[in-house]
C-alpha cells in the first residue's frame, strides 16, 4: 500500500504493446538513499538477528514459569507489551537485511524511524518490569518464587539485547545519494 507521503515519488507511464493494448506501469522518480557502510550494516543486522532468537526465548521463558512478579499489575503490564516492540525491532532488522541498494525513500524512512524507536521502547518496556521485580523482592522477599529468578533473567536479557541494539544504531546511518 502506498502512503500519501510517497505518492509524488512515482509516475505512471503508459505504453502500447504489439497487440495494441495500453500497458500502465509505475516508475519510481523519487530520491534514492544508501547506507553509509553497507557491509557494516549487513554484519550488524546479522548479529542482531541472531541475538533476537535468545531475546524471544527469554520472553517465552519468563512467562512460562509461575512467579510472584507475574501477578503484579505494574510488572506484568509493561512486560506484556514487550512482544510488540521486540517484534517491531525484529521486523526492522529483517528489513535492513532484505534491503536493496539504492534504497527508495519509503524504505529509508522505515529503517530510519522504526529501528531506533522500537529499540528504545523495548528497553523501556523490559526495564520497568525488572525494576518492579526488584522493588517487590525488596519489599516482600517472602513472596518470591523460583520462577521470579527466571522472570528477572528473561527481562534482563531482553533489556540487554535492546540496549545493545540501540548502541549499534550508528551502523544503520542512511545517506541521500
Amino acid at each position: 500500500m502506498l502512503n500519501r507521503k510517497y505518492l509524488n515519488d512515482y509516475r505512471l507511464t503508459e505504453s502500447v504493446n504489439e497487440k495494441g493494448r495500453v500497458i500502465r506501469q509505475t516508475v519510481y522518480v523519487g530520491s534514492y538513499h544508501r547506507m553509509k557502510d553497507g557491509a557494516r550494516a549487513t554484519a550488524s543486522a546479522k548479529l542482531l538477528l541472531a541475538l533476537c532468537v535468545p531475546a524471544w526465548a527469554a520472553f517465552i521463558a519468563a512467562l512460562a514459569f509461575q512467579s510472584a512478579a507475574s501477578k503484579i499489575f505494574y510488572v506484568l503490564l509493561p512486560f506484556a507489551f514487550v512482544p510488540l516492540s521486540l517484534g517491531y525491532l525484529t521486523a526492522a532488522i529483517i528489513l535492513i537485511l532484505r534491503r536493496r541498494e539504492p534504497l527508495i525513500r519509503s524504505d529509508a524512512d522505515k529503517i530510519a524511524s522504526r529501528y531506533p524507536i522500537s529499540a528504545i521502547f523495548t528497553v523501556i518496556l523490559s526495564a520497568v518490569p525488572l525494576i518492579g521485580e526488584g522493588i517487590s523482592a525488596l519489599t516482600a522477599p517472602e513472596t518470591m518464587l523460583p520462577g521470579d529468578a527466571v522472570f528477572s533473567a528473561g527481562a534482563a536479557l531482553i533489556c540487554a539485547f535492546a540496549v545493545f541494539a540501540l548502541l549499534r544504531r550508528s551502523a544503520f546511518t542512511i545517506l541521500p545519494e
